[in-house]
């Protein structure tokens, strides 16, 4: 029995899947017996059988890979739904939770890995960057604090119109929400602590921190409590006022 000197049709097809079907055709020309021209290439009937057809229906083109994409998706998304995706995308930059609560709000159901196919099928998503030090020197000893000790404290406009749409303001404005929220976060637990007030104001930031410790205190917290700010005119910060009009700073 002779050894096999052609290379197996599989082992062909990996690296040029063109190029087997075409030495399949070659072969079959010159012997005319798709039995032998399969046992020379190590597969079945079937395939040298496929493999013609092709090439006869369509010459070379037929021999070109053919897409796997299935004819019908019927859970694909919409092409409407995918074109506000990308418009909201391109005009927002929002990611997708945010894009998907303000299709939401429109009346548009979709999901968010839905969001994320198509942002990612048209090259839209998020890239992060990779920082260049893996170790950066922390602003904090976490080791040497007591829980419940140091606290950042900031207040933040709850009426924000670059991240809530226009129907969640006129909603919030309705129901009459305070626009102003107070935070304070323990750094070594990040433990939050939150109010709201209807003015941004030194008493309501001094109310608020007051509060917190008077808290704290009631729970037989004993060690000293720290509180940092960021400095501004509601934490007692220095408002310099420019000269203008006849007015001069005091």
């Amino acid at each position: 029995m002779t050894e096999n000197i052609y290379p197996t049709y599989y082992e062909l097809s990996k690296s040029a899947p063109l190029l087997a079907r075409k030495a399949i055709i070659r072969a079959y020309e010159e012997r005319r017996n798709i039995s032998e021209v399969a046992r020379m290439f190590q597969t079945t009937r079937k395939t040298v059988r496929k493999v013609l057809r092709r090439w006869k229906e369509r010459g070379e083109e037929g021999l070109k890979d053919l897409s796997r994409r299935p004819k019908r998706s019927p859970r694909r998304t919409s092409a409407v739904v995918e074109a506000l995706i990308v418009a909201e995308r391109k005009k927002t930059g929002y990611g997708r939770d945010r894009i998907v609560r303000i299709l939401q709000e429109r009346g548009v159901e979709v999901k968010p890995s839905a969001v994320r196919y198509v942002l990612r099928r048209y090259k839209l998503s998020i890239k992060y960057k990779r920082s260049r030090y893996r170790h950066r020197n922390r602003f904090y000893d976490f080791e040497s604090l007591y829980p419940l000790q140091h606290f950042q404290v900031d207040l933040k406009e709850v009426y924000d119109a670059t991240t809530l749409s226009e129907e969640t303001l006129r909603w919030a404005k309705k129901l009459n929400i305070p626009p102003y929220q107070w935070t304070a976060i323990e750094v070594k637990t990040r433990l939050r602590f939150i109010s709201y007030s209807y003015e941004k104001t030194f008493t309501n930031g001094l109310m608020f921190m007051l509060m917190l410790i008077y808290f704290l205190r009631s729970f037989g917290i004993e060690h000293q409590i720290t509180l940092q700010t960021d400095n501004g005119e509601e934490f007692g910060g220095k408002v310099r006022v420019p000269e203008q009009e006849g007015l001069c700073p005091t």
